[in-house]
Formats: C-alpha cells, structure tokens, sequence
C-alpha cells in the first residue's frame, strides 16, 4: 500500500514529484443545520471523484457505505470517497432535534488516495474530539472567516494536510474515547497552544500531578510518551510548512516554540535521518 502521509517522510512522496495541483486543497468547508428527514445525499455517476469529511456537531445523522449503516452523534464523523458509489448520509427518521454538521470537500488527487488509506486502514466512521484539537480551531476559522480569505494554494494545502493528519492521529490511537480529565487537559493545552513547545514538567504541574504520575497515565491511553507525542506533533507541522509554506527554518521554530532554530534542526534530523533543509529541497 501506498503511504502518502507526508511526515513519514516515504520515498513514493518524492519519486515521482506530484503537481502542486493533485496536492490535498479545500474545495468547500461549512457548517449546516439539518431538520429534515427527507435530507438524503447520495454520490451519482456523473461526480468526480473527491474526498469528503463530515462531522457531527450537534444532533444524529446516519452514514451508509457498501451496504453497512452507521450512526452518527455529536463527535463523530465518517470520511469516504466519491468512487464509492454505495454510498449516502441523511437525517434519521424519527428525529426532532436539528443535525448540525462540519461538511469538508478535498480536491486534489493525493487528498483522496490519502483518504482511501484511512478508510481501509481503520473503517469509515471516525471519531475526534469536539472541544479541543481540529474540531474547535476549524469553527474558529469558519467564525473569523479566515479560511479562503486572501489565502494562498500553499495555505490551502497546509490547512488540508493539518486536518487529514489530525483524523489520521485519531484513527490511530483512538482519541475519540474520552481519556482521563487529566489527559484531557494535557492534550487541550498542546493542541490549542501550537506556538508553545511545552514541557512533561510544565504540564505536570499545570495539572498538579506528579511528572512520574502524569507520564505513566499519557502512555497507558496514548500509547506513546507524552514527550514523544509533544516531539511527534510538532515535527508533524514542521514538516507541512517545509513542504507547502515560505517561511524560513528560523521562523517555523520561532512560530512553533522551538528554543531555536539549532533545536529544531536536531530534533528533525533525529527523527527523519535528513535535515530540515535538504528535506525541503527534496519536496520542492
């Protein structure tokens, strides 16, 4: 199987080179508010094929694919192709609260063979959390409308790859079912604080636990180490602004809380075995 998450950093990304045009872009991002039971979309023929995400905010929906029936309350989501023609979503029957939904259309040919990898990877159905990380930051910008204002293809690419990354890591390690207060509040503070690089002590004692407590209960429900999983993430957006963004090594360590551009380029070195400058040149 093709992998195609950029920050594995896997030699198919680079041999051949893509177009910027097949990249992961936004084609349509908004909010709906569905009260109605004959609401039914279904993905005909004469469709392109594209990626899709929706997630629900408030209320229930419904997700079909391939004959399996999936239902969707608040937080949860599903991700599909338009090639799958099996498919379509609606409003339940029965229902009378209103259904409202995230609804994101990828373009670009990578957006959907990353998609499809997910989907087969994990299962359709997705789950991420409503008051911390993607979700919260996504309304924000919808809010401010900062998202297709004045906005470049290359910041277009970056908030896309940013959210397919974001539903990979929830596929992942599961971070739809609700970890412990205290990890909740550990895991809020990263994902809202993107230009502060912090440390497990720092967290520890905002969360008045012990650092020994704290780093034994992140890696129980998350699998990896809280120091690992702070050093992951933000090599994950570093490795974004690289491959789709202009600004300087100084700048991107500046932007995401680095203590310099040497601990930067030692971090990212470490981990992908090439420096963040020849990384760049590479996927240029």
């Amino acid at each position: 199987m093709n992998n195609y998450f950029v920050y594995e950093l896997k030699s198919e990304w680079f041999h051949p080179q893509p177009p910027l045009s097949s990249f992961p872009t936004i084609e349509c991002l908004h909010v709906s508010h569905v009260l109605n039971s004959s609401y039914k979309i279904r993905i005909s023929k004469q469709y392109e094929e594209y990626a899709i995400f929706q997630y629900v905010l408030k209320g229930k929906g419904r997700f079909f694919v391939n004959g399996d029936k999936f239902d969707l309350h608040s937080g949860e989501g599903f991700i599909v192709n338009t090639s799958h023609k099996d498919f379509y979503y609606d409003y339940p029957e029965g229902e009378s609260e209103v259904m409202e939904v995230l609804w994101i259309r990828f373009g670009g040919s990578v957006s959907s063979k990353m998609i499809e990898e997910l989907y087969n990877q994990y299962g359709h159905k997705i789950k991420l959390p409503l008051d911390y990380g993607l979700i919260p930051q996504l309304i924000e910008r919808l809010s401010a409308r900062t998202i297709h204002t004045n906005q470049s293809q290359s910041e277009n690419t970056f908030l896309a790859m940013k959210i397919i990354h974001n539903i990979h890591n929830s596929l992942e390690k599961n971070l739809g079912e609700k970890p412990p207060p205290v990890i909740q509040e550990v895991l809020k503070l990263i994902y809202n604080n993107e230009t502060t690089f912090f440390q497990v002590q720092d967290l520890a004692q905002h969360c008045d636990v012990s650092r020994e407590y704290l780093s034994r209960l992140f890696k129980a429900h998350m699998k990896e180490s809280l120091y690992d999983y702070i050093i992951n993430l933000k090599l994950q957006l570093v490795v974004q602004k690289l491959t789709f963004g202009k600004d300087s090594l100084q700048d991107i360590a500046d932007q995401l809380g680095f203590s310099s551009k040497a601990h930067l380029h030692a971090l990212f070195k470490n981990r992908f075995k090439i420096s963040p400058l020849k990384y760049r040149r590479k996927s240029s």
